[in-house]
């Protein structure tokens, strides 16, 4: 990533830090689903003043930006879904990651291929509301994916891996909460 580049969009965000349970906030339920005190970018609150400031009316967003520990280049999205997921669910999420992506571009002054070396995609799903009739396929298939050393995608997902992020997951608030402690 540039040098200039970087300070200006780390700077830019300093505003919006949060930590990863404030931002994973379902405020209608009061459910978080991360406990992790660890800073994260409220990226709702970002995309709101962005919006404004450039006049963009039906933008969207993901919830949250967050960094590796380990690799300060790399920055993860995060969308927390206390819902039953379904299509229009699914909908919503896809324009969000479109959306959130765009803006990253601009802020972070990169072009497409440069971007998708630096972003991770995360989708945090909540466990219980998620486990319906496709559970025993679901942990066959973590099952298969694991013990390829590769992880899992969820709803066709994917297909964003390579192509706008390097790595592409779906996790519930568990696997959530391990990933933040071995690698935020």
């Amino acid at each position: 990533m540039k040098n200039s580049a970087r300070i200006d969009y780390i700077d830019c965000l300093k505003t919006y830090h949060s930590s990863l349970k404030d931002v994973s906030l379902d405020s209608i339920n009061q459910v978080y689903l991360c406990k992790s005190p660890k800073k994260a970018i409220n990226f709702d609150e970002f995309k709101s003043d962005y919006s404004r400031i450039h006049s963009l009316n039906d933008c969207c967003s993901v919830d949250a930006l967050i960094q590796y520990e380990k690799d300060r280049e790399k920055t993860i999205l995060v969308e927390f879904k206390n819902e039953k997921i379904d299509t229009d669910t699914i909908k919503s999420i896809k324009n969000k990651i479109k959306d959130s992506y765009l803006i990253l571009l601009d802020i972070m002054n990169l072009n497409f291929n440069e971007a998708k070396q630096h972003l991770d995609f995360i989708l945090v799903e909540s466990k219980k509301k998620n486990a319906g009739k496709k559970k025993n396929f679901n942990i066959i298939k973590n099952r298969i994916f694991f013990n390829a050393k590769k992880h899992c995608v969820n709803y066709n997902l994917q297909t964003f891996e390579g192509y706008m992020f390097k790595n592409v997951y779906t996790m519930n608030e568990e696997e959530f909460e391990d990933f933040v402690e071995k690698n935020i």
